[in-house]
């Protein structure tokens, strides 16, 4: 199996504050972004892939999606899309910290953590895991 880490929902709400443009897009939004974070969680990847694709679709800047759909990818083998949402999200992302990452299903409190380094993470183990 594959140990690839992503940023949690509570992590959404801090990178996202003040960001929409009224508070009925921002409760879609977050809708949206639980949804996508419960389908990794229950490692539906394709379903993943689905929903954070969407968000995308509406906000290509959106480093946090980026990750995400970056995870949907690479745990369904798609290499290349996934090193270029992680790519996106490093660029994307900055230093924006994060509260939760999900590792393997689960969701675990983090400290100190960033888009920009889970981002530059996931590249590497991208590079581990994409066949020679």
């Amino acid at each position: 199996m594959r140990n690839i880490t992503i940023l949690a929902v509570a992590a959404v709400f801090l990178g996202l504050a003040g960001c929409s443009g009224s508070s009925s897009d921002s409760a879609s939004q977050g809708s949206a972004y639980d949804s996508g974070f419960e389908s990794l969680r229950q490692k539906d990847y394709a379903a993943a892939e689905a929903k954070f694709g969407a968000l995308i679709r509406n906000n290509p800047d959106d480093s946090v999606a980026a990750l995400a759909l970056g995870v949907a990818h690479h745990e369904q083998g798609h290499w290349d899309e996934a090193e270029a949402q992680y790519q996106k999200a490093l660029d994307k992302g900055g230093e924006v910290s994060v509260a939760e990452t999900i590792l393997d299903g689960e969701s675990k409190p983090a400290s100190g953590v960033t888009i920009a380094k889970l981002a530059r993470e996931n590249l590497e183990k991208l590079a581990a895991d994409r066949p020679k």
